[in-house]
């Protein structure tokens, strides 16, 4: 039943992508439809190069960010860095201290207090 109930979402995930791809498909088709009309018919030529040319500069964007931007201060090479710390074992166990005794809040609480001498109004 689990795995009926699982195929079933699966599928109407699947159902979902594919309305979405269509949708826009449609989109980009009625756009390249106005373009050609408005701008003739080299446009769609220029819009792809200029797409293309934009896909490239920005692959390159992200490439080289990683590359410039996430690396080791300069003057420290990671593999010396990682020798100079000091090596820790960690396959010993922490030694359990005994807890001392913390007094609770509610500890006394159910003595009764001490009456105090009742004064008379005058």
């Amino acid at each position: 039943m689990e795995q009926r109930r699982e195929w079933i979402e699966r599928l109407g995930h699947s159902s979902l992508s594919i309305a979405g791809v269509i949708a826009v498909s449609l989109v980009l088709g009625i756009a390249a439809y106005y373009k050609l009309s408005l701008f003739g018919p080299e446009v769609l030529l220029w819009a792809a190069v200029g797409a293309l040319v934009g896909f490239v500069l920005l692959a390159i964007a992200f490439l080289g960010y990683s590359k410039f931007f996430m690396t080791p201060p300069l003057g420290r090479n990671t593999a010396e860095s990682a020798a100079s710390l000091p090596a820790v074992t960690t396959n010993r166990l922490l030694v359990d201290k005994p807890i001392d005794t913390i007094a609770s809040v509610t500890e006394h609480s159910t003595e009764l207090l001490e009456r105090s001498p009742r004064r008379s109004r005058d």
